[in-house]
């Protein structure tokens, strides 16, 4: 059976690169017309919740959610409560948190107990710094790092730095560019590991490097975005809020940061 999905709630960038994974999926998946599908993608820019609540609330039973940026967590958790209560599915497409070389990162590559974490990303203009904290935020929590506590940001132009998990550092970096790599290092007793991932328009794989006393090891590529994985999983995605409500804790995380 192949799935319909609507893509006219997305920008031209996000749905371009959607068309070309549905692409590689052509038994599977098909575009649909204006306001057709089964499943509805949108942009997770602006007040992204709302809408896919209005969508849920008229009808559609599938929605995705491309890249779901920084807004109220109360408004995720009303959406949350609105899929369990329609029996919804809401998929959140993440391009970082959703990396598959991230996602299946083992203890292998990863410290048993990081003593000091650290994050980097340039945020440019398709960005902010709350977004881009959040970003960093569900991305360490996917490494079983779950970040406790954020203090504040600076204005853009300026490096800033944000207390978080332990007394990990959370750095950033404001720069007028477009949105760059995200860059983890994990520093444990046993080893050090280096991450950084890309964005998914650029096509390029997560780097995980992982050093100990014996040696390094590189983790081998993945060349599969966070998109395609979602497009692939899709049929396996459960209905209900369950999802939503581990993301508004990470929202509610980032809210207590002032700029």
């Amino acid at each position: 059976m192949t799935t319909i999905i609507d893509l006219s709630l997305l920008h031209p960038d996000e749905s371009a690169r959607l068309r070309y994974e549905i692409a590689t999926l052509p038994l599977d998946f098909r575009v649909g017309g204006d306001g057709e599908g089964d499943v509805l993608a949108l942009s997770g820019r602006g007040d992204w919740a709302d809408v896919a609540a209005t969508a849920i609330s008229r009808g559609r039973v599938s929605v995705m959610v491309i890249d779901p940026g920084y807004v109220d967590p109360d408004s995720v958790l009303d959406l949350a409560r609105l899929a369990d209560q329609l029996s919804a599915t809401v998929v959140l497409v993440e391009s970082f948190a959703g990396d598959p070389s991230v996602v299946g990162a083992g203890s292998d590559l990863l410290p048993d107990a990081p003593l000091a974490v650290s994050a980097r990303m340039l945020v440019g203009d398709r960005t902010d710094l709350r977004t881009a904290l959040f970003e960093t935020t569900r991305t360490l929590r996917v490494l079983g790092v779950d970040v406790e506590a954020t203090t504040s940001l600076s204005t853009p132009g300026a490096e800033l730095a944000i207390a978080a998990w332990r007394g990990a550092r959370v750095t950033m970096i404001a720069a007028d560019a477009p949105l760059g790599a995200l860059e983890i290092q994990l520093t444990g007793a046993d080893r050090e590991t280096s991450i950084r991932v890309w964005p998914a328009d650029t096509a390029r794989p997560a780097e995980i490097v992982s050093a100990t006393a014996a040696g390094g090891s590189l983790a081998p590529g993945l060349y599969e975005t966070a998109y395609r994985v979602a497009l692939r999983n899709l049929p396996l995605a459960a209905a209900g809020g369950s999802a939503l409500v581990r993301l508004a804790e990470d929202l509610r995380t980032v809210q207590g940061a002032t700029v």
